[in-house]
């Protein structure tokens, strides 16, 4: 039941459906746009370079991750492998920023957790130089930022 879908030089794949809760949610394998897609929908990157995404918010990452390992797409084979309390280890969480074409880090790295107790940066640094780059040049119809999306403007609206 997987579908490709050509846009630019990216393919995305449809991967299936969850219902985590009330409403059925799609997932999609590096969508080249998320313009279609609902508000505060939530999205995982992983250091292969794929981006994962729900197109409905109802959708929790952990849900996500489950369900991704679960179906093969993630390496390990116990998705708790990828969680670190409330941070992720191998991914990155997103969430989008409303409407916009912006992904922010996800509620689930506050801003406090982003930091040791020195005010050192927690986030692997391998990541922050390699990951969110790599995705801002794949992907120039979406933005990754590197900032907890409780810190954006469009947070809750």
């Amino acid at each position: 039941m997987r579908k490709l879908v050509r846009e630019s030089i990216l393919f995305e794949e449809f991967l299936g459906t969850i219902e985590p809760y009330e409403n059925t949610v799609g997932i999609y394998k590096n969508p080249p746009s998320i313009k279609r897609m609902g508000k505060f929908i939530r999205a995982i990157t992983d250091i292969d370079g794929n981006f994962y995404v729900s197109d409905h918010y109802d959708c929790t990452h952990d849900s996500l991750i489950f369900w991704l390992s679960e179906m093969g797409e993630l390496k390990e084979e116990d998705p708790w492998n990828y969680t670190n309390g409330s941070a992720y280890t191998n991914l990155v969480a997103w969430q989008r920023g409303s409407k916009t074409n912006k992904f922010y880090l996800a509620e689930s790295y506050k801003l406090l957790e982003l930091k040791d107790i020195e005010g050192e940066e927690k986030m692997d640094q391998w990541i922050i130089e390699n990951i969110v780059p790599y995705f801002n040049d794949k992907y120039n119809k979406v933005e990754f930022i590197l900032k907890p999306i409780e810190e954006n403007e469009h947070f809750l609206k």
